[in-house]
């Protein structure tokens, strides 16, 4: 009779044992327990994600783990980065072995070719054209639009025609821009046609590095250029802002035709005075020579009328002895001497005159036109003192 209020207490016991289990809605408590495990190691593994993606070294080996939740799918598709896989495995497919080779030469390849190709890819992944020129540019390949090299030619062209700068508003206030002060040409400057022109006012450079993309891409539209990464279109408009706005100073005159014809001619007068005085001193080298040897005193007196005879032959040219020469330095009985100016070695003008005498008569070839073509056939030859036997 005493075990039923033990077993009353023992089931007041089990239902405060399932009070304390169970929460307010009915749901037991372990399931609780088990639900926010789950959830924070979901949220642990998403937030190392994201922290691996934001991290650049490592943004490569993150794309599995990204592509795994469903919350960063869109970043890995739309992220510039992403691309960098996808393109290099398509080049090295076979059908781009070409495309490949030229890429490793360094030759540079056509933007539109590498668009029209890699198209595809592109849009899959959704990465724009301005995205995909910053990519190539990480991956130091060398590319190349045909629109670009004409906009710049253009904008040479203009330069060439107007040379004036133009004035732009620097601010939003309404402000009369400054006129520029052109002069009137200097007397003394008259002769060579230039003028100095003295500027009150040079237009500064837009600040190209605080704009943002959008700022750049108009920039870029209005001077006709293909859109393109941040540091090359800064680049470019910085280029193409020099190339408008020259900057003109008052101490440096602007050279004309006038001038470079003045100065070609003081420099061909200055060669001719060099030749005429080069072939005085040959004339009088050579005129020492002939009283020095008895032995040739005949060859060179003979020599002598041949000079004034050729002197007064203005229509021969000693050139035209040239291939007389060579055909004369290839005979047999002359092989020794042919073989001595072969190995660079002096050779006597006294003795090429002694042998090729009769030559230069019968073409009526002077002794200074004779030296002057050894000169011209780069054949080294000397002289000798009058009075001894030393060479110079």
């Amino acid at each position: 009779m005493k075990r039923k209020p033990a077993f009353k207490k023992a089931k007041k016991s089990r239902k405060s044992d399932e009070s304390v289990n169970t929460s307010v809605d009915g749901t037991p408590r372990v399931w609780q327990e088990v639900v926010k495990s789950l959830f924070h190691e979901k949220f642990k593994s998403v937030d190392s994600d994201v922290s691996h993606a934001m991290n650049n070294q490592e943004c490569m080996n993150t794309q599995a783990a990204l592509s795994t939740t469903d919350n960063f799918s869109r970043f890995s598709e739309q992220n510039p980065v992403s691309i960098i896989p996808v393109f290099l495995d398509w080049l090295r497919l076979p059908e781009n072995e070409e495309l490949y080779n030229e890429m490793i030469t360094l030759n540079p390849i056509m933007l539109d070719r590498l668009i029209r190709s890699f198209g595809p890819q592109l849009e899959a992944h959704k990465i724009s054209q301005t995205e995909f020129a910053c990519i190539l540019d990480k991956l130091d390949i060398t590319y190349s639009d045909p629109a670009f090299p004409q906009t710049m030619n253009n904008l040479e062209q203009d330069q060439h025609e107007t040379p004036e700068i133009q004035t732009h508003k620097i601010s939003k206030r309404k402000r009369k821009p400054k006129e520029k002060q052109i002069d009137t040409p200097m007397e003394g400057n008259q002769t060579f046609g230039y003028k100095v022109i003295t500027e009150n006012s040079i237009t500064p450079m837009p600040n190209y590095e605080a704009m943002d993309e959008k700022e750049l891409l108009k920039e870029l539209d209005r001077n006709g250029c293909r859109r393109m990464c941040r540091s090359n279109a800064i680049a470019t408009l910085r280029q193409i802002f020099e190339a408008t706005h020259p900057v003109l100073s008052c101490t440096t005159p602007i050279p004309t035709a006038v001038t470079r014809i003045l100065m070609a001619g003081a420099r061909k007068a200055e060669s001719e005075a060099a030749a005429l005085a080069r072939e005085k001193r040959i004339r009088a080298a050579i005129a020492k020579v002939a009283p020095s040897d008895p032995t040739t005193s005949q060859t060179m007196n003979d020599l002598e009328a041949l000079t004034q005879a050729a002197l007064m032959a203005t229509d021969k040219n000693p050139v035209s002895i040239i291939p007389v020469f060579l055909d004369w330095l290839r005979l047999p009985e002359n092989e020794e001497l042919y073989n001595e100016m072969l190995t660079l070695n002096p050779i006597m003008l006294e003795r090429l005159i002694r042998s090729f005498g009769p030559q230069l008569q019968a073409h009526k070839i002077s002794q200074a036109d004779f030296s002057s073509v050894l000169d011209k056939l780069h054949i080294t030859y000397c002289l000798r003192k009058p009075g001894d036997g030393r060479h110079y």
